[in-house]
């Protein structure tokens, strides 16, 4: 039964996930949103309905959301256009952009698993969030390339014939979004409980060493 639980919340939140990503510059929003009641699933759980949680996220991170999905859209449509000329292009075959594209393509899609879920668990700024999720996708690698091919491995398996086109394209729409989250969920948990003690490490070592200070300048 819990089971069949955890089921129906993942196709309510990927209906949700669809319903508010047809706007299109609400995307980021969404993502934001579907990531942070994922992350809740797989972690702790404070008994508010999937619903409640997407769109307290949703209108949290709104106007962050929408300035990230804007960035990542924008920098994704320059990567693809890059990677279009450098396939059917031959001027760029000897060149330098023939590394520096797919290196560019790779840094882009770890960061794009991290931000999010960054933004909708961590307050900082839009950049901040970018910046942050970055360092964290190469601190953490083996994690991060272990997200993304799960999510690769999905892509490849609907497009791997027409009869698989059919039935992946289905899932998608009725959990695939969701359930990928899901269980990248609980790498992302793992990793931002790693950041947060060592952070909290840093912190109470900053206050010991400002305590001890303190009490060598009074004597």
């Amino acid at each position: 039964m819990r089971a069949l639980g955890v089921v129906w919340d993942l196709i309510v939140l990927n209906l949700l996930f669809l319903v508010c990503c047809i706007p299109v510059v609400t995307i980021g929003p969404a993502i934001t949103a579907l990531h942070y009641v994922t992350t809740k699933m797989a972690g702790e759980k404070d008994g508010t309905p999937v619903v409640g949680n997407f769109f307290k996220s949703f209108r949290a991170n709104f106007r962050q959301g929408v300035l990230m999905g804007i960035l990542f859209g924008a920098a994704g449509g320059f990567l693809g256009y890059d990677i279009y000329l450098l396939w059917h292009s031959g001027n760029f075959q000897n060149s330098i952009f023939k590394i520096l594209i797919p290196v560019a393509a790779i840094a882009y899609m770890m960061t794009f698993v991290y931000a999010f879920p960054l933004l909708a668990r961590f307050n900082n700024t839009v950049l901040g969030t970018i910046r942050n999720a970055f360092i964290m996708s190469v601190t953490s690698l083996p994690k991060t390339f272990s997200m993304l091919l799960l999510i690769g491995a999905c892509v490849a398996f609907t497009l791997y014939t027409q009869t698989t086109l059919r039935y992946g394209l289905f899932l998608w729409f009725a959990l695939g979004f969701s359930s990928i989250a899901y269980a990248n969920a609980f790498v992302l948990n793992g990793v931002f409980m790693k950041c947060s003690e060592q952070y909290s490490s840093q912190i109470n070592q900053e206050q010991s060493q400002d305590t001890t200070e303190n009490s060598d300048s009074k004597k």
